[in-house]
């Protein structure tokens, strides 16, 4: 193999934040738990509560957007596009892009503060 082949395979490899990851890590167990809760409450009311606050980010995201009042008004409830199919991997990519950007932010606010330090030293 050629040393301009392994920079090419190099180049194609995505790297994952680590903020986000960290974030999705999080929201994952929480998923989890509340799922499990969910399944092993003995009322319909609390399995159901808990079962929407697992799926949260993608409630809100829907809802904010006004695809949830699109999707309850020309789709019918029981529908898997409705349900967990749409809901838990809209959930996982919001919580992962939301721990990006938080990265980003954390990362540009450090450096504008070292650059602010600098120029009060000079």
């Amino acid at each position: 193999m050629r040393m301009a082949d392994q920079g090419d395979r190099r180049g194609r490899i995505v790297k994952l934040n680590r903020g986000g990851l960290i974030f999705f890590a999080i929201y994952l167990i929480w998923f989890a738990v509340l799922t499990w809760l969910s399944w092993e409450a003995k009322d319909q009311k609390g399995a159901y509560l808990l079962g929407q606050l697992s799926i949260l980010p993608a409630q809100v995201v829907l809802w904010t957007s006004g695809v949830g009042q699109f999707l309850e008004a020309h789709v019918a409830s029981n529908s898997r596009i409705n349900g967990p199919l749409l809901t838990v991997p809209l959930s996982f990519a919001v919580i992962y892009f939301l721990g990006w950007g938080m990265s980003a932010f954390g990362k540009v606010w450090s450096q504008a503060t070292r650059d602010a330090e600098q120029a009060d030293r000079e």
